[in-house]
């Protein structure tokens, strides 16, 4: 997968995460909150805490958890 590629997956699995989760910001720190109440992270307001999000966004979605948000 070339890079073109890769940021436009990135592109649509933001996407997906912002379909999925409520995003605060403050004094530098971000909490992402699953809108199903199934997981949550907050730290850094950075790749780090989008990608801690990522990962728990991407196992409850592998499980069929946010078909209905995403209409699949």
């Amino acid at each position: 997968m070339d890079e073109q590629e890769q940021l436009k997956e990135f592109e649509r699995d933001m996407i997906e995460l912002h379909k999925c989760a409520n995003f605060q910001q403050s004094d530098g720190r971000t909490a992402i909150q699953c809108k199903l109440g199934l997981w949550g992270v907050e730290g850094p307001s950075d790749m780090t805490t989008i990608n801690e999000a990522m990962h728990y966004f991407e196992q409850y979605k592998s499980d069929g958890e946010y078909a209905d948000l995403l209409g699949s």
